[in-house]
């Protein structure tokens, strides 16, 4: 939490570790099924990748005292990546389900360090990728639609608001793009409504004792409307 140096040894620092399955699968000709279903996990502890619970760790302690921590949309979810949908070569592919932001993917494909947590300051700190909340880099309940026009491409995708306004709020991208010569340029607009940040507790919170105690899972939250153009 940058309280001094430290040497020693580190897993996940090029990329996230995961085990999944993924398939594309012929169901009639010039249209395919696709389905992805990816979890992230710390290769020490065997534990799902669990931003907030690195937080929640850290509620209610001093700076000098707390370990390292940092919000994540990968936050012990069964599946951090969990789609489904068609594929077409003419017409483009349509997924539904939890699946990462157009914002999120323009990083990965442009970072030129790939998206590393260790190395990658964008790649860390994932507010980029999350159209200003690392939160948002991935959408739960989203349709995405992505189709390539020879040289050119285009994609949309929606975030649809589920449950309670406790749960994720609606969002909104659109992206255009093409490659030549070599060259290769993408615009993204994004727009996310109830967007949020997450911090740990600071010492001294004092909450009602119906919500039992802060340390555990409650943590500091910033809600925000955020629009971004990458």
């Amino acid at each position: 939490n940058s309280n001094g140096s430290y040497f020693g040894i580190g897993g996940n620092a090029l990329t996230s570790s995961y085990v999944g399955l993924k398939g594309n699968v012929e169901l009639t000709e010039g249209l395919n099924g696709v389905f992805n279903l990816q979890t992230g996990f710390n290769p020490w502890s065997g534990r799902l990748s669990d931003g907030l619970g690195s937080i929640v760790q850290n509620n209610g302690l001093p700076v000098s005292m707390q370990n390292s921590f940092a919000d994540s949309a990968k936050d012990g979810q069964a599946f951090y990546v969990a789609y489904a949908g068609l594929s077409s070569p003419t017409y483009g592919t349509l997924t539904y389900g939890r699946q990462n932001a157009l914002t999120s993917d323009g990083v990965i494909n442009y970072d030129p360090l790939s998206n590393s947590g260790a190395f990658s300051l964008i790649g860390f700190q994932g507010a980029t990728g999350g159209a200003g909340d690392t939160e948002n880099r991935i959408y739960d309940n989203s349709f995405k639609y992505m189709v390539n026009i020879g040289a050119f491409r285009a994609a949309a995708e929606v975030q649809l608001r589920s449950g309670a306004f406790s749960a994720p709020g609606n969002a909104v991208e659109g992206q255009v793009g093409a490659d030549y010569m070599g060259l290769s340029v993408d615009a993204i607009f994004s727009h996310v409504t109830d967007a949020i940040t997450s911090a740990p507790l600071p010492a001294g919170t004092l909450l009602p004792a119906s919500l039992i105690n802060p340390g555990d899972g409650f943590v500091a939250g910033t809600v925000s409307d955020n629009t971004s153009v990458m």
